[in-house]
């Protein structure tokens, strides 16, 4: 599988690997590929920069999307938390009211 670390570190990877390609060579520094014996097919693949651009475009606004839902998800649990929490002060005040209630009646009994 693929993996990718959450920073661009890997977009400006490929983006260095893909200036490498000019015209029927790829070069980097100290090396130098002739590309035109490679089957057109494959050289279009490897230098179709424009569908491998789309694509990175593509998947950054899906992981803004993602990370958005991420975020929306966090905020639902964190409210549920809060409100759990604010429903179990409302049963203990309930219960401390029925106490001092009943310790009221015992008391005007006495």
């Amino acid at each position: 599988g693929i993996a990718l670390d959450d920073g661009e570190a890997w977009v400006k990877s490929l983006e260095a690997i893909l200036d490498g390609f000019k015209g029927e060579r790829f070069e980097v520094p100290g090396l130098s590929i002739n590309l035109s014996h490679i089957e057109p097919p494959a050289l279009q693949a490897l230098a179709d920069r424009a569908a491998l651009r789309d694509q990175k475009e593509r998947l950054e606004k899906e992981l803004k999307q993602l990370k958005t839902q991420q975020a929306v998800a966090a905020d639902r649990a964190a409210s549920k938390t809060q409100t759990e929490a604010l429903y179990q002060q409302v049963l203990d005040a309930q219960k401390a009211l029925e106490d001092f209630r009943r310790t009221q009646t015992l008391t005007a009994e006495e």
